[in-house]
């Protein structure tokens, strides 16, 4: 049986799906604030289509998620479950009165996320872009 500080060592060091997404999430967001679109919208079919996306585009960043695509748009339940994680947990809210857009309120756990990924973060970053992108053309 393991003790709680080789768990805790091994849960700072070990990517998760979690990651991936947290630290696209926060390089975006980092782009976005630069512009006038600050938020993230919340719909979806947006997000599992651009992540989609993303997974065409980076396949060995994304092993861990299987889309449905037998649908209208492509479905992960793994990407779902990390977005209600966050939501749940308030690090993404929405504001009232629509609920139409995601904010972030403490984007130091998604820092820490993306400063985990090593070797990785070039391609979280091009993730990154294609996910400010797809928000920028989705507020016009």
């Amino acid at each position: 049986m393991r003790n709680i500080a080789d768990l805790k060592k091994e849960l700072q060091e070990k990517i998760t799906p979690d990651n991936i997404v947290e630290a696209i999430i926060y390089r975006a967001n980092e782009t976005l604030k630069k512009t006038e679109c600050n938020t993230i919208p919340k719909h979806g079919a947006f997000l599992q289509t651009v992540f989609h996306n993303m997974k065409n585009k980076v396949p060995d960043l994304f092993s861990d998620f299987i889309f449905d695509e037998s649908g209208i748009n492509p479905f992960s339940n793994e990407l779902d479950s990390i977005l209600f994680r966050l939501e749940a947990s308030t690090i993404l809210h929405t504001l009232n009165p629509t609920f139409r857009n995601y904010s972030i309120t403490n984007s130091q756990i998604l820092e820490a996320s993306y400063k985990k990924l090593g070797e990785k973060k070039e391609k979280i970053d091009k993730c990154a872009e294609i996910l400010s992108e797809m928000v920028k053309k989705q507020v016009k």
